[in-house]
């Protein structure tokens, strides 16, 4: 197994991604908190906590410090549209995971 590492690529090419694009600055900061936090969750990309069950959106929430109503609608509305794009599944199945396993690349496909 991989030692982890306390840090994430992010590729230059993500300023011009078409799917950051759609995202306002603020929901851009949150979509980049989640990436982060799939990095410390050490999980392969996947949003768990403990023994691999998947964290809901509000321990998702309260795990990147999102604090204020304003923050929390910018979170929601970010992960709406990650979702609609492919980049982030919700499922029961597959539990929740940004599209770039472990932050390497956010808005690929």
């Amino acid at each position: 197994m991989a030692k982890f590492q306390p840090w994430l690529k992010m590729w230059v090419e993500w300023i011009d991604d078409p799917k950051m694009l759609s995202l306002t600055l603020a929901e851009q900061g949150a979509w980049w908190r989640l990436v982060t936090l799939a990095k410390k969750c050490a999980a392969g990309g996947f949003l768990v906590k403990g023994r691999g069950a998947a964290l809901s959106l509000d321990q998702l929430a309260d795990a990147i410090r999102i604090k204020t109503k304003a923050d929390r609608k910018v979170f929601d509305t970010m992960i709406q549209k990650m979702t609609d794009l492919g980049s982030l599944v919700n499922d029961k199945t597959t539990e929740a995971t940004p599209e770039t396993r472990a932050g390497a690349r956010a808005g690929a496909n």
